[in-house]
């Protein structure tokens, strides 16, 4: 059978045991698609590691989809104010996830740090007049489309 095959099935079974579990242990909310999908590319990570599934495209788009996730989930919870760190915080689990597939790269880790140290400075001068309006333009710029 296809790799893509057992992976959607295993995805929508998993999805089944997720939902008894939640309508059993109903003080504990999380989203049984996300428990799913990041279950597999677990088993899947842990396989490929010990060299028993070489798919990395497969994947790397699960956990792609974890990571988009993660991002909403935390712009949910995230104050404005702090939302202004949408692009390191996104370009840090795409540069994280590449690391642990493919091979770290120190390059890109420089470039993170020196995003987050940008942005940081950004955000500490967030009051000023010169830095109030980007400020808004970084904080707006998925809204409105």
């Amino acid at each position: 059978m296809e790799s893509l095959f057992l992976i959607l099935l295993g995805i929508t079974g998993l999805f089944f045991i997720f939902l008894i579990i939640k309508s059993i242990f109903k003080k504990r909310e999380f989203c049984v698609i996300c428990a799913s999908v990041s279950t597999t590319w677990i088993f899947l990570i842990i396989l490929y590691f010990l060299g028993n599934f070489s798919d990395k495209v497969l994947i790397a788009l699960l956990i792609g989809q974890s990571i988009a996730g993660i991002f909403y989930l935390l712009e949910s919870k995230t104050s404005d104010n702090l939302k202004i760190f949408r692009l390191p915080f996104i370009l840090t689990l795409l540069a994280l996830v590449y690391f642990v597939l493919q091979k770290f790269d120190i390059g890109s880790m420089v470039f993170i740090l020196v995003l987050w140290g940008i942005f940081i400075v950004i955000y500490l001068f967030r009051e000023h007049e010169g830095f109030n309006t980007l400020v808004n333009k970084l904080i707006a710029c998925c809204k409105g489309w």
